[in-house]
């Protein structure tokens, strides 16, 4: 579709794209979540991972690099006494 309206912009059939309503072009559909409680999750993974032997989703270098700029947010906020 975006073809068609490409083409009727160079043809001047639509005369200023500006009107153009571009968000028709796109079909929105609801994204199925589940609600998981993320620290839960991420300690139940962490578990599995020990108890398994197998490799952590997140690799420990990673995780202290987010647990420092959650620590620098926290700070920048005023929330650390």
């Amino acid at each position: 579709e975006i073809r068609g309206i490409a083409k009727k912009i160079t043809t001047g059939e639509i005369k200023d794209p500006g009107q153009f309503k571009y968000t028709d072009l796109i079909k929105l559909e609801p994204l199925p979540t589940e609600q998981v409680d993320q620290l839960t999750a991420q300690a139940n993974s962490f578990i599995s991972a020990i108890v398994s032997g197998s490799k952590t989703e997140v690799s420990a270098a990673a995780g202290a690099a987010a647990v420092q700029t959650a620590e620098r947010i926290v700070e920048a906020m005023g929330l650390l006494k």
